[in-house]
């Protein structure tokens, strides 16, 4: 595992998002979205394109083609077959010299896009 120094140079370079498409892809990256009665979360979990520690990233906002739609605030049924691009930053527990009291994780943050879950009620 890499005790990396926390990222304050380049903390959303385009490479995190690159690793992290490579990674969904080799299975040590797994993302989903949960879409019931209107409402969305998004869970992340694996390892960090960058540090490569283990975190889990949750978020009840996430971004919905080319808008952003936070749980509740209604608008325009998205596509059930849309990929849904998910912002994620590196939450693990790791040692990152650097880092300042109440951060998180190593100090990056990417995108990743994923497929919705639908559940029925």
């Amino acid at each position: 595992m890499n005790d990396l120094p926390y990222e304050r140079d380049r903390p959303t370079a385009y490479a995190w998002t690159d690793k992290a498409f490579d990674m969904l892809l080799e299975g040590r990256l797994d993302g989903q979205v949960h879409r019931r009665s209107g409402l969305e979360a998004a869970t992340v979990v694996g390892l960090c394109p960058r540090c490569e520690h283990r975190f889990r990233f949750e978020s009840a906002t996430v971004a919905i083609g080319t808008g952003r739609r936070t749980l509740g605030t209604g608008g325009p049924d998205p596509d059930p077959d849309e990929f849904v691009p998910v912002d994620v930053r590196c939450s693990c527990a790791g040692e990152h010299p650097g880092r300042r009291d109440g951060e998180t994780g190593c100090g990056v943050a990417f995108r990743i896009e994923v497929r919705p879950q639908h559940h029925d009620d």
